[in-house]
């Protein structure tokens, strides 16, 4: 049986210092998700958004980026972008009751 181990993201534990680190001094994970981005209407992540999936950031960890929101609109415009980042995969968070989803 083939299992995967996914290293949930926690908002404001498991950014990109914590990923690099956890990754070299612990491994086991095959991919880590990052805490949510959320696209916002004007079509720019925040600065602090943008630091956690840049391609330096996440060298040599296996980082599949988590985008939050409720508007197909905003949710293909950042998957492009994390495309054009390097990602082949994203995340689509449509369970948090997060008023950014809801």
């Amino acid at each position: 049986m083939f299992q995967t181990i996914t290293c949930a993201p926690m908002e404001g534990v498991t950014r990109a210092v914590f990923r690099r680190k956890h990754h070299a001094l612990f491994g086991g994970a095959d991919t880590y998700v990052t805490p949510f981005l959320a696209p916002s209407a004007d079509g720019v992540f925040s600065e602090k958004e943008r630091r956690e999936v840049l391609p330096a950031a996440c060298a040599g960890v296996p980082t599949v980026p988590q985008l939050l929101t409720a508007r197909p609109e905003h949710f293909l415009w950042a998957a492009e972008k994390m495309a054009e980042l390097g990602y082949d995969r994203v995340d689509l968070n449509l369970g948090c009751p997060s008023g950014t989803v809801v």
